[in-house]
């Protein structure tokens, strides 16, 4: 996969990059969907209408700190991650609630807030991310 990252970015940038050098390869990666979570979210937020004001990342892809920071970044928005069981912790919510244990979704994310950790990763360096994205839509005929 490495020599077919590298590749693609001779192909499309004319970079030279060594595909043995792996950290620098799994950077381009986590940019890279950086900046395309940024692309499909202004599509989303255009389509709706909708405003946001921070970016929730759950489940297991939500442990990655650089991809979380990396998000943060292309976005401009404030990532909150740490709810890694997002799938099983949603089921059990649904069952307390079926149950009468919760009543109603404000209870069902307060209980949630209260027993997961969140972590929060505010946008850095914006002016260099606002570069790359506008780099990242040319190189898709954006």
């Amino acid at each position: 996969m490495p020599v077919t990252i590298c590749g693609k970015l001779k192909e499309i940038y004319g970079a030279e990059i060594d595909p043995g050098d792996i950290g620098r390869v799994a950077r381009i990666c986590f940019e890279s969907l950086a900046l395309k979570y940024r692309f499909v979210l202004e599509i989303l937020l255009e389509a709706t209408g909708k405003k946001i004001n921070k970016i929730h990342i759950i489940g297991g892809g939500g442990k990655n700190s650089i991809l979380n920071q990396y998000t943060a970044n292309a976005a401009g928005y404030p990532v909150i991650s740490g709810v890694y069981e997002a799938t099983a912790i949603g089921n059990l919510m649904m069952q307390a609630f079926g149950c009468g244990e919760v009543s109603d979704i404000r209870e069902i994310r307060e209980i949630i807030r209260n027993t997961h950790a969140l972590r929060q990763f505010d946008a850095q360096d914006t002016a260099l991310w606002d570069k790359k994205y506008h780099r990242f839509k040319n190189s898709l005929g954006l």
